[in-house]
């Protein structure tokens, strides 16, 4: 259990830092799509919708090595401000019959500042051997960082320790991910209650527009940012300059699978009002699925492995349908306003390409990894496409949302106007 995830995931780090992973290959299914498959959001050009989503390279020790997998964002994090050891072992737990986990590992990381140091580590080397790029350029590699709050306050609120966690962390980020919904932080998914998550919002923007411009003010005076090293204008990847030279970073809220609807039209409220740039969805589950389609807290009688009662996060594939009911509702109660990136029980191409239907844009695993291996990503890949193909869509785009037969046509008949128009 903990122990053998432990160890099949230190081996995991220890191969891609040593140059031991597999490498993604293009394709020909893939380059058949329009742009090879790029997908365009929130300002960011993302060379593939197919992620590693957060929990994977908690500290950042890996990027660009996790890059190489061919993913087309990579999600590190969840980052507290201040290093904490996580919740007591045994932790981790495969359901192997179920193709599931339950972890309750509770934000375990070394802090704020050892990720700062990898993030510039990683900076660096991608300037000196000029990897990675910038927007437009044809080799996109997203980089988000999800922030979380310690177990043990570090400071006063969660809003502060948000906000120095943007400070210090959202210089390198192409996007932030404000993660609320973890369920192994006592108190973290309270913060989804519509008025408390409206004024963290507010809280965490406002932080991000300060930045923002900061960062855009000492670019153009040629100054040296405070919060960044030397050049950094010129290290960031995609997200730092897609709009023009000046920078814009996206901030996402990630989101629990347990909602009921009326919380959910209650969020929906709250992040179309506060002009959120995107939504991940979903998180682990505390409940266990009881049947095809309902589940409980109580349950666990369509869960076979004799780990189906531990305490934690349950994610792949036992939440699958839930995960991508979660993106069709919310997709619906913002009217696709707001773009989101899908996670959840993916474990193929089909999988990924029901997510993008529902309403995702982007798609991220992790558990499929933990099954699939380090070529799921390429597989993923591949396999989506196929199934892009297959049902006679050019772009990840254009079947966005296609769940949702009338907002769909709308927005297509939008677009054939405007083609027209040029």
């Amino acid at each position: 259990c903990d122990s053998l995830f432990a160890d099949a995931h230190t081996a995991a780090m220890f191969a891609l830092q040593y140059g031991l992973a597999p490498v993604h290959r293009p394709n020909a299914s893939e380059q058949s799509l329009r742009d090879g498959g790029k997908v365009t959001i929130m300002g960011l050009t993302f060379s593939n919708p197919v992620g590693i989503a957060a929990g994977f390279d908690k500290d950042g020790a890996v990027i660009q090595q996790a890059f190489d997998l061919g993913c087309g964002m990579l999600e590190i994090g969840s980052i507290t401000l201040e290093p904490q050891p996580g919740n007591p072992k045994p932790r981790i737990f495969r359901l192997v019959e179920d193709g599931g986990v339950i972890n309750r590992c509770g934000f375990n990381g070394l802090g704020s500042q050892v990720a700062k140091q990898n993030l510039e580590t990683y900076m660096q080397r991608k300037m000196a051997t000029n990897r990675g790029s910038t927007s437009g350029s044809g080799n996109e590699r997203v980089l988000g960082i999800n922030l979380g709050k310690n177990k043990i306050p570090s400071r006063s609120t969660p809003l502060e320790e948000y906000q120095e966690l943007i400070g210090l962390l959202g210089p390198f980020a192409d996007y932030l991910v404000i993660n609320v919904s973890s369920p192994n932080t006592p108190g973290l998914r309270d913060l989804q209650a519509s008025d408390k998550l409206r004024a963290l919002l507010q809280g965490c923007i406002e932080s991000r527009d300060v930045l923002v411009q900061q960062l855009n003010a000492e670019a153009g005076d040629g100054a040296t940012p405070t919060t960044i090293d030397a050049n950094a204008d010129e290290q960031t990847s995609n997200a730092n300059k897609n709009d023009g030279s000046r920078r814009h970073i996206p901030l996402l809220v990630k989101l629990a699978p347990d909602l009921s609807l009326q919380e959910m039209e209650l969020i929906a409220e709250v992040l179309m009002e506060m002009k959120v740039d995107g939504m991940v969805l979903t998180n682990t589950s505390n409940q266990r699925p009881t049947s095809n389609n309902t589940s409980s807290s109580s349950g666990g009688n369509l869960l076979r492995s004799r780990n189906r009662h531990e305490v934690g996060g349950l994610s792949g594939t036992p939440i699958k349908d839930m995960s991508t009911d979660r993106i069709r509702t919310m997709y619906r109660l913002t009217n696709g306003s707001i773009p989101i990136i899908g996670v959840g029980g993916i474990a193929n191409g089909y999988d990924a390409y029901e997510k993008v239907c529902a309403g995702a844009s982007l798609v991220q695993l992790y558990t499929g990894m933990v099954y699939g291996g380090a070529g799921a990503i390429s597989r993923i890949r591949k396999e989506l496409a196929e199934v892009l193909i297959q049902h006679g869509h050019r772009s990840v785009e254009d079947a966005v949302g296609s769940d949702h037969a009338d907002m769909y046509w709308k927005r297509q008949q939008s677009k054939m106007v405007a083609h027209a128009e040029q």
